[in-house]
């Protein structure tokens, strides 16, 4: 398993420009969406003394009572951030298929290859994407129908409390695996041409099921990275960062997400190693395909 994992974090590496270009264009949006709620911000602090409990400080009571007050107007600006929060989500999907397409080749492709291939995949990727709707909207259901029955169960709060966590937990378990099926399904996707999808998601399950706890534990290790970076970075925002320092407040906030966005594309590249070594290199049948030997898992 570590070699898949260090390996997959060299391949995501060596081709880390995609990860920039993914993370400027993610800036340049946040900053396009920011735009409209800055100003209708300033045109009520900027006059005003409530402003110096955000500006050197960050009061909770003084930022709800803001967002409550009928002298700021965020609806006027709420649609231009969604619109540009959904073009986002197409230009990842767009770009999805030439990044599995680098880490498959292991190569720097010209601009032509790379948008062919982005270009080649993108409606098998958004049809993926829709049917990957259905199980992500199960696993959010089964979370929380643990935490209904838990909570009607027990009326101590101790017990109330541990079946939220309860339910939190399946449901973050539930969604990695609707996660890893479908990133299998996208990269199967690339490597075979595969043009039918539900077929495509079937066998991509298949393959997968044979290998589920050694793959659901390479993506656990790396989403336990991305959680706890992100839990130390937010410390560290909350109580070490002065908040009067706007740009270091900016450039931290920048750093927590460029490594989600690292630990992401590190996702896709583990899931394309595992893939070329115990799944691409063997026939796909139910009959031929068998799971990896010990000693192929501790290469």
């Amino acid at each position: 398993m570590s070699g898949i994992v260090s390996g997959s974090w060299r391949v995501m590496w060596r081709h880390r420009r995609l990860l920039y270009w993914v993370f400027l264009v993610s800036l340049v949006f946040a900053w396009i969406s920011s735009r409209g709620i800055n100003r209708e911000i300033s045109r009520v602090l900027d006059s005003s003394i409530a402003s110096q409990d955000l500006v050197y400080g960050f009061d909770l009571s003084r930022f709800v009572e803001l967002t409550k007050s009928h002298e700021v107007n965020f609806t006027d600006s709420a649609p231009i951030a969604v619109a540009l929060s959904f073009v986002f989500l197409v230009y990842l999907l767009f770009l999805t298929g030439g990044v599995l397409h680098v880490y498959h080749e292991d190569r720097r492709l010209t601009s032509g290859e790379f948008f062919e291939a982005c270009g080649h995949n993108f409606w098998r990727f958004v049809r993926l994407m829709l049917w990957s709707l259905i199980p992500f909207a199960i696993a959010m259901f089964i979370g929380r129908l643990i935490r209904t029955v838990g909570t009607t169960l027990t009326s101590d709060s101790r017990g109330m409390i541990l079946s939220s966590i309860a339910g939190v937990i399946v449901t973050v378990l539930l969604a990695l695996l609707v996660r890893l099926w479908f990133d299998v399904a996208q990269v199967r996707a690339v490597a075979q041409d595969e043009h039918h999808m539900m077929r495509n998601l079937l066998r991509s399950a298949q393959i997968a099921s044979n290998q589920l706890l050694f793959l659901l534990w390479i993506y656990l290790r790396i989403s336990l990275l991305a959680w706890l970076s992100l839990a130390v970075g937010a410390v560290i925002f909350v109580n070490l960062i002065p908040p009067d320092k706007w740009w270091l407040s900016f450039l931290w906030l920048e750093l927590i997400v460029f490594a989600q966005l690292t630990t992401r594309f590190w996702q896709r590249a583990a899931a394309v190693k595992w893939y070329q070594r115990f799944a691409e290199r063997k026939p796909e049948s139910a009959a031929d395909f068998t799971t990896a030997k010990p000693e192929e898992i501790s290469t």
